[in-house]
């Protein structure tokens, strides 16, 4: 019952994800394009399609079922051990406490990652519907960015050559790489002309429908 609430809670957050996101990427298309077009709204089946899609090998909700398991039997095996070799209980709660710290961080450090997933799936369903043909990778240059997202940063791929894991984020767990829409020339250009003062969020100065409109226009 606990692992079915888990999960059901996990996918709520998915579709919130993937909704947001999508209508995100549609706004700032016409943001950049500069006059606003005709889309559809995301539906259910496309929810799950990206739901139940499977990268690495598998989908989220095997991830999170194998994550739970593999804890339950991680937790049985070593209060049976302690009790067959009549360990300390100190000790014994001590290791328990250790194995549930290593699980937190798992859990979380899977959330974070299938979050990633999500949003970049959503981005790339919007180009699809935006009729956008190629993206651009974009890595978080900082000190803990992986050697694999460094050297696809900046890199220009087909809509339809695009593979997650591979050329779609996340690349590996953790992962904090993203993309947008390559529209034309001017969009690695435009991306090196935004403003960012001390440690505040960087922005452009192009005048546009704020977003909150922009959905409440669409009755998002």
């Amino acid at each position: 019952k606990t692992l079915n609430k888990r999960l059901e809670n996990c996918t709520k957050l998915f579709i919130r994800t993937i909704k947001s996101r999508y209508y995100k990427s549609i706004y700032n298309i016409q943001k950049e394009l500069k006059f606003e077009f005709n889309f559809a709204k995301i539906s259910d089946k496309r929810i799950n399609k990206i739901l139940n899609m499977e990268y690495f090998g598998s989908n989220y909700s095997k991830r999170i079922w194998k994550n739970t398991r593999l804890l339950s039997q991680k937790l049985k095996e070593t209060m049976t051990i302690d009790v067959l070799t009549g360990k300390n209980p100190k000790i014994g709660a001590e290791r328990l406490n250790n194995i549930m710290n290593t699980e937190k961080y798992n859990a979380e450090r899977l959330i974070r990652t299938e979050t990633t997933h999500f949003y970049n799936q959503a981005e790339l369903e919007s180009y699809k519907e935006c009729n956008v043909e190629k993206y651009v990778f974009l890595a978080t240059l900082d000190s803990r960015t992986s050697s694999k997202c460094r050297k696809m940063d900046g890199k220009i791929i087909n809509v339809e050559d695009s593979s997650a894991g591979e050329n779609l984020p996340p690349l590996h767990a953790n992962c904090r790489s993203t993309t947008i829409a390559y529209l034309d020339d001017n969009t690695l250009k435009i991306l090196n002309r935004r403003v960012k003062q001390n440690n505040s969020k960087s922005y452009t100065t192009d005048k546009f429908i704020s977003y909150e409109n922009w959905e409440k226009k669409n009755n998002i």
